[in-house]
């Protein structure tokens, strides 16, 4: 039986998910009638069935494929909806219409609405409605845009894990799409509307944007999200500065600077896979002056590995990577200083300095854990003072006051009266 077969941990993030309950019930307050019939796509936990009788509907069906048709029907019972609301296990591709309904609404949306694997029972669902029927989403926008961040998976890859090399595995991760949550300005330029999707043309081609850049800055990946418009007045939205639990969708390029005047072409596609659910494959090509300085590809249903580093000049890497953190220049910082730590020998007196230093510039792009990583090689055989300062502090912005405390103490014996490096002196949370 093709379909979701997930825990119900997902539904529970789903029913979690305040804006898009929200949304949807607004959108069921906008559209069902009295008396109407509904059919549910994918029903899941079938809270949208459930809304839908709330909103007056007169009998839904609820087709769910997973195991979760289970969880629906209990649901259903217990709020007393069982003599209004059939719920079917079933792919809804393989299940003759019952009757015909008068809305058709279903979340089968995904980070990019192509990914969640749904489109084939939506097509199917309009095999149910009626002439006029309404659907809920009736139209869903999706829009690209250039990422002009670093993709804070990628950077593990980039960094030595202490000391250790894992640039080999970076080709296969850059080929992989990653889900992200980005604040509004993350972009290099405006997004571009890249495709319409309609219950009445579910086709997805080769969807492409061309981008003029206006001022200079650095792609990182191209970044998918959509606009769901759910019914009049009532749009579903994961842009950036949206925060949902889809998130948005990163798909990595080669770190490129650009310029004003660049001119930037993308595709994205999603080509079928014999052994592996439908794969993406996305494209940059960037031209200055009529000449182009990119041209890359990739595809994620291909697995690449790297080779390992080549060697490095550790004095070089180290003048160069402590020159670019002064001057806040953070992603030379951390490819310089990776690099710095992953040629050092283990016995190198400056190794734990260039950990601190590493850690330092980590923390400064917001990357927390991996800060504390190289803060604690940093300190592994001396109370390395940079990094000892540091640890309170990324320790207490993770939420461990314990372990924030319990540093400070380390810091307090080894090195006397403690200061946070970002905000001024400690201050104990339990005093007072």
């Amino acid at each position: 039986m093709r379909g979701h077969h997930v825990a119900i941990g997902y539904h529970g993030g789903l029913l979690a998910d305040p804006v898009r309950v929200h949304a949807y019930d607004r959108a069921l307050a906008a559209l069902v009638r009295p008396g109407d019939v509904v059919l549910d796509v994918g029903a899941g936990t079938g809270i949208l069935s459930m809304l839908a009788v709330r909103h007056g509907a007169a009998r839904v069906h609820a087709v769910e494929s997973g195991a979760v048709a289970d969880v629906a029907r209990a649901l259903v019972e217990a709020n007393g909806m069982a003599d209004r609301i059939t719920v079917h296990q079933a792919d809804l591709v393989d299940l003759p219409p019952v009757e015909p309904v008068d809305l058709v609404v279903g979340d089968w949306l995904g980070r990019f609405v192509v990914d969640d694997e749904m489109l084939d029972a939506v097509a199917a669902a309009r095999r149910w409605a009626r002439p006029d029927a309404r659907f809920c989403p009736e139209r869903v926008d999706l829009h690209v845009g250039l990422l002009a961040q670093p993709i804070p998976t990628l950077t593990r890859w980039s960094i030595p894990l202490r000391g250790l090399d894992l640039t080999p595995a970076l080709p296969t991760a850059r080929n992989q799409p990653i889900t992200l949550q980005v604040r509004p300005g993350s972009l290099c330029a405006p997004g571009a509307r890249v495709h319409v999707l309609t219950p009445g043309d579910l086709t997805v081609p080769t969807m492409q944007a061309d981008v003029l850049i206006t001022q200079a800055t650095a792609v990182f990946g191209l970044l998918g999200w959509f606009d769901a418009h759910l019914a009049p007045g009532v749009t579903l939205s994961t842009a950036p500065g949206h925060p949902t639990h889809w998130n948005q969708i990163a798909w990595p390029v080669p770190p490129t600077p650009l310029a004003p005047g660049d001119h930037v072409h993308v595709e994205i596609g999603v080509e079928p896979h014999p052994d592996l659910p439908p794969q993406w494959r996305w494209s940059l090509q960037v031209r200055r002056r009529g000449e182009r300085i990119l041209d890359h590809t990739a595809s994620s249903a291909e697995r690449p590995l790297g080779p390992p580093a080549p060697t490095v000049d550790v004095e070089g890497a180290l003048t160069t990577g402590r020159s670019a953190l002064q001057a806040g220049d953070l992603n030379a910082a951390l490819g310089h200083l990776g690099a710095a730590t992953r040629g050092m020998s283990r016995d190198d007196p400056r190794l734990p300095e260039t950990h601190a230093l590493l850690g330092t510039a980590l923390a400064k792009a917001g990357l927390l854990t991996e800060a504390v990583d190289a803060m604690l090689a940093a300190v592994r055989d001396e109370p390395e003072p940079t990094a000892m300062a540091w640890l309170p502090t990324l320790y207490r912005m993770l939420g461990q006051p314990d372990e924030a405390e319990r540093w400070r103490r380390e810091h307090l014996r080894h090195l006397g009266p403690w200061t946070d490096p970002g905000s001024g002196p400690w201050t104990d949370p339990s005093a007072g």
